[in-house]
């Protein structure tokens, strides 16, 4: 196990503790995220634009800090005889308690971007996209088949920017 001085000059344990507060924060944005996308209309939703932008960054701020987190596990593991302060035990739960992190990141991350809540926006988006063109459509005519289609593109492009945030391409940019 590790001497008191070398546990002083270890800094895995704060950079650990600041992950789990990022996780916790990101992880109350995301609650208040998903009664937003479950109670309310999204597309209306100044706060639901804004959590989404917020948990986006926080979650890809947490991937990197995980992957800088696992980069130097790695480096433990491959070179053990410059850290004989940690030993297998410690090594595995340093392990674990990183792939625990990164695990409820990639939970929030999968729901985000989960078919259902994709329907959800999608769904929020046309309705208030409609309504908005049934009330300054109707004066002109027609105007709701002109406005499902900007809601169409809409839609597809909110999807496309939080795919890329996320690290993931849309099948119509795959096309391309």
């Amino acid at each position: 196990m590790a001497t008191s001085a070398a546990a002083q000059r270890d800094p895995f344990h704060q950079f650990r503790q600041k992950l789990a507060e990022s996780v916790g924060k990101t992880s109350a944005a995301f609650e208040k995220w998903k009664y937003v996308l479950e109670n309310q209309n999204t597309a209306a939703s100044d706060e639901f634009n804004a959590l989404t932008r917020t948990i986006q960054v926080d979650l890809k701020s947490i991937n990197v800090d995980v992957s800088n987190l696992n980069k130097v596990i790695n480096a433990i593991e491959a070179n053990r005889a410059k850290f004989p302060n940690i030993d297998d035990a410690e090594l595995g739960a340093r392990r674990v308690a990183v792939n625990e992190l990164a695990s409820k990141a990639r939970t929030m991350e999968e729901f985000m971007t989960s078919a259902r809540s994709k329907k959800k926006m999608e769904r929020d988006q046309r309705s208030d996209l409609l309504t908005t063109a049934g009330s300054s459509g109707s004066a002109r005519g027609g105007g709701a088949r002109f406005s499902s289609a900007r809601a169409s593109a809409r839609c597809s492009a909110s999807y496309r920017s939080s795919a890329v945030i996320f690290g993931q391409r849309s099948s119509s940019s795959r096309d391309r």
